[in-house]
């Protein structure tokens, strides 16, 4: 509104792509963790150890966390699940 450029950072925008099953993300990959210097840990969780999944009875997917190592903090989070 100023006049002033300005860019826009989408790094920590969420992203889904409507497909079967759906595929959601936030975040930095492993793969982009490590190419930003970040040395990471990676955890998988199927989504049969997930209780509202259980309840639902839709337990085809996982989610992925990628954290520091060291630090723990959350760089990205991917989730693959049916969603119905």
């Amino acid at each position: 509104l100023d006049g002033a450029e300005r860019t826009l950072d989408y790094h920590h925008l969420p992203r889904v792509t409507f497909t079967t099953p759906a595929i959601a993300a936030a975040g930095l990959t492993d793969a982009q963790a490590v190419a930003q210097g970040f040395a990471c840990d990676c955890r998988i969780l199927p989504l049969e150890y997930v209780p509202r999944a259980l309840v639902n009875r839709d337990t085809h997917g996982l989610i992925k966390l990628v954290a520091e190592r060291g630090t723990g903090k959350l760089l990205g989070v991917h989730v693959i699940a049916d969603g119905g």
